[in-house]
């Protein structure tokens, strides 16, 4: 298995966990997204990408 497959098979081995973990948290009534929810990572990740992404762009804002 070269590097990509590798990485590949790793993602949609995290996706399947993810997707596991959530049906089971349905299904017993947890919340997705308060403490211990399988989404709080996720969104954790795509809210930091987000504001760091916008530091650069406010910094070239600020030299106008």
């Amino acid at each position: 298995m070269d590097k990509h497959q590798d990485k590949d098979y790793q993602q949609n081995a995290e996706f399947k966990a993810m997707r596991d973990m959530a049906l089971e948290q349905l299904k017993t009534g947890k919340s997705l997204i308060r403490e211990g929810g399988v989404f709080v990572p996720l969104l954790k990740q795509f809210l930091n990408s987000a504001i760091e992404a916008m530091i650069p762009i406010r910094k070239i804002q600020s030299h106008f």
